[in-house]
């Protein structure tokens, strides 16, 4: 899995006017931040459990930290025993998505000047030749067009947070983003699913205890078995155990 950077952006007017925050003591602060560093240090999430977060508030006993996690328990987010903050996990998405955004302009860039020919020389697939080379070798078949729209993009990125604070999954390296955004567009154009479609299995896939670590990317949606694709297997799944309706307990807000 991908590291976050070292630090995010704190606004001290956010928290000092919150009337609430306001008539915390310092106690309460502290184990406040101490909870936030945690969950940005560790993908955004913390398997609840009174022993553990005893521990990281330095706390002696668990009926301390139970009054203290009372007082301060509004400012996060607790689901299923996964506690997570809105604004920890939008910053983790707000950084991956820049992290993607400079990756995709580097090499546009890259292709742009290879284009040019800049230096007597051209870029051919993966290999740098002389310009007016001819070579019909298989790197030259290497370079293929970008099909995929942005939609397809976006829920690749969208897809890789709910996989990463998913705690029921193993830790993930960061994915080619683009091979993501293409397996997407291959549900959609080949496979005729819309992206809402594609979405809401997502979703469901990372709330299933079995699937989730199961489906680990997009293009594993489109394996065969028995002539059968698992998206298909999988959304005749979702349909017949509550029609269709999941809880949104592994998720990541969208940026406006």
């Amino acid at each position: 899995m991908a590291e976050n950077t070292p630090a995010f952006q704190y606004y001290p007017a956010d928290l000092i006017s919150d009337p609430e925050v306001m008539f915390w003591d310092m106690e309460e602060v502290g184990c406040y931040w101490q909870l936030v560093t945690y969950l940005w240090l560790n993908g955004g999430n913390f398997e609840f459990n009174l022993e553990n977060l005893r521990k990281l508030f330095r706390k002696k006993t668990q009926k301390t930290t139970e009054k203290l996690w009372k007082k301060i328990e509004k400012k996060f987010v607790c689901e299923n025993g996964i506690v997570t903050h809105k604004r920890i996990t939008k910053e983790i998405q707000r950084q991956a998505e820049w992290r993607l955004k400079s990756s995709m302009g580097g090499k546009k860039s890259a292709e742009k000047r290879a284009k040019q020919g800049k230096g007597g020389c051209g870029m051919v697939g993966n290999n740098i030749q002389p310009k007016g080379n001819t070579s019909t070798s298989s790197s030259t078949s290497s370079s293929t067009s970008v099909n995929y729209i942005q939609a397809d993009i976006d829920l690749a990125n969208k897809y890789f947070g709910m996989i990463k604070v998913n705690p029921k999954n193993p830790k993930q390296s960061e994915p080619n983003f683009e091979s993501w955004a293409d397996d997407i567009r291959k549900l959609r154009e080949i496979d005729k699913h819309t992206i809402a479609d594609i979405e809401k299995i997502m979703v469901w896939v990372q709330n299933d205890d079995f699937w989730c670590s199961n489906c680990l990317s997009p293009s594993s949606f489109r394996k065969k078995k028995d002539g059968i694709m698992r998206f298909d297997m999988l959304k005749k799944r979702m349909e017949n155990n509550g029609n269709g309706k999941t809880k949104p307990v592994i998720s990541v807000p969208r940026l406006r």
